[in-house]
């Protein structure tokens, strides 16, 4: 009776670790000042304000999808991060087209070959200040995923579904319309989840009366629209399904080899 209860015992342990195997790890985690920093500097992090930057003209044909015959001018974007008391990354844009009062911003970030398919990306944003369309402060938010072949999947939140302070959205990327609250969708047909490795982070805004930054945390001496970014992680959305049986097959074998060798132990 006593290699019998041993028995249940392995098989238990056994199918618990083939089910936490099959939840996806994180991919990216930042949610301090010092994560944002060293992220920052490897560029995986990088504001969008070059146009000889190679992610210039991906950021502006993800824009011109997203917000057909509105880009007139990407602003300038620089990051930086605050320590106290935000503990964030800072994102900053300058306005460029001195003609239009209406600021397009975006911070990208780039890894090699990722697939999103199981995961959400969980992140919060602080926005000092939000307002309709062509009046002060920012007045859509935007997550964009590109695939290798520069196809994109999008979701945006429009004002009023977003608000002064900290949002948080959680969004599974292999969602579609209407996920977390969006309130705007856009999907190329050929899109790949599977081999998408750039992420935008965009918005658009009116400079007018938009709160300057704090001294202490102003990398430009410009007006800018700012944002804070205090978490930037990826979340396990949905469990990672194993081919038919074989969870059952890998734990029927496992059991049976140590079950023999409780047999041979017992003799």
């Amino acid at each position: 009776m006593t290699v019998f209860r041993n028995h249940l015992y392995v098989t238990a342990i056994c199918c618990l670790l083939l089910s936490n195997a099959a939840f996806a790890d994180p991919i990216l985690k930042y949610n301090n000042s010092t994560l944002f920093q060293s992220a920052i500097t490897d560029q995986s992090f990088k504001g969008v304000n070059s146009a000889t930057d190679p992610r210039t003209p991906v950021v502006i044909e993800t824009f011109n999808k997203i917000y057909p015959g509105q880009l007139t001018s990407l602003g300038s974007t620089f990051l930086s991060v605050n320590v106290s008391p935000l503990n964030a990354m800072i994102t900053s844009t300058i306005q460029v087209n001195k003609k239009s009062p209406i600021i397009f911003g975006a911070v990208t970030y780039k890894k090699s070959d990722p697939d999103w398919t199981h995961f959400a990306l969980d992140f919060t944003i602080d926005l000092p200040e939000v307002g309709a369309y062509n009046t002060s402060g920012i007045d859509e938010l935007s997550l964009s995923v590109v695939d290798n072949s520069g196809f994109i999947k999008s979701w945006g939140w429009e004002f009023p579904a977003i608000h002064e302070d900290f949002n948080n959205f959680i969004v599974p990327l292999n969602d579609g319309a209407g996920t977390d609250g969006s309130t705007n969708f856009f999907e190329d047909s050929q899109f790949d989840i599977t081999q998408s490795s750039m992420l935008i982070l965009s918005y658009r805004g009116t400079l007018l009366n938009y709160p300057p930054l704090p001294v202490t945390v102003n990398p430009l001496p410009k007006p800018s629209i700012w944002t804070a970014i205090t978490d930037f992680e990826t979340t396990p959305a949905d469990p990672v399904v194993p081919e038919p049986g074989t969870a059952a097959v890998a734990c029927t074998l496992s059991t049976i080899g140590l079950y023999s060798f409780l047999l041979r132990r017992k003799r």
